[in-house]
């Protein structure tokens, strides 16, 4: 299962979050992230977790989410980008 990075308000309802066995039939599990770094993001295939110089995975561009890495994108910065991770358009 892919790591998954949430950041989540300090309110009392975020905190039961972490009693969470389960989510959609999968087993699950939730921690708190254990030091100050962020977790580094792969500029191959925008997963977390790995570096680009590890990854077999097929490459995914960051600006429009096609199978193709971010540095070869056509896109000029116009137009509206895609985000692959939340599978529509970027913030």
């Amino acid at each position: 299962m892919p790591l998954v990075v949430m950041i989540l308000s300090k309110i009392e309802k975020s905190q039961q979050l972490f009693n969470e066995h389960e989510l959609l039939g999968l087993a699950i599990r939730v921690e708190a992230q254990k030091n100050s770094r962020l977790i580094g993001q792969c500029h191959r295939c925008q997963s977390y977790g790995h570096a680009q110089s590890y990854c077999t995975a097929p490459p995914k561009c960051l600006k429009c989410a096609s199978d193709h890495m971010t540095y070869l994108c056509p896109l000029t910065g116009q137009e509206e980008r895609k985000c692959e991770l939340w599978r529509g358009a970027s913030r």
